[in-house]
């Protein structure tokens, strides 16, 4: 149960917390780079997408690209998100590790487990506004 738990929280997680980096990149843009951010459709799909059809290691690279779409200087701020997606997945591992640690009770595992769909569920649908498109 321990490492269904650890799956589905990183599963979870990932694409919510990118999701929330790019969202809240994207309400400081200026004008001019926000013009060439992603549509929310798509920036959606890229980031929860990817992560169910091949995994968290997507993270980066669709971060990668958001980021170097939007900037003058793609292949600097390409890095940067490249960094970005590689530091959520280095957090989300350290949390992985410290709900390995946690004693074997069956209530702490569905506690987590809730906590986790929780916290994707609300990250991914706090900004979803179908009828801004």
């Amino acid at each position: 149960m321990r490492q269904v738990v650890e799956i589905v929280f990183v599963i979870a997680a990932c694409p919510a917390l990118a999701y929330r980096l790019v969202a809240w990149d994207e309400a400081r843009l200026p004008a001019f780079w926000a013009a060439q951010a992603w549509p929310r459709a798509s920036r959606l799909s890229a980031l929860v997408g990817l992560v169910f059809l091949f995994g968290p290691i997507t993270v980066p690279f669709a971060l990668a690209v958001y980021f170097g779409r939007t900037r003058m200087r793609w292949w600097l701020w390409a890095a940067i998100g490249f960094v970005a997606g590689i530091a959520i997945l280095a957090l989300l591992e350290l949390v992985a590790a410290g709900i390995d640690a946690l004693p074997d009770d069956a209530w702490i595992d569905w506690a987590v487990l809730v906590a986790s769909l929780g916290l994707a569920v609300h990250e991914l649908l706090r900004n979803w506004r179908p009828w801004d498109e």
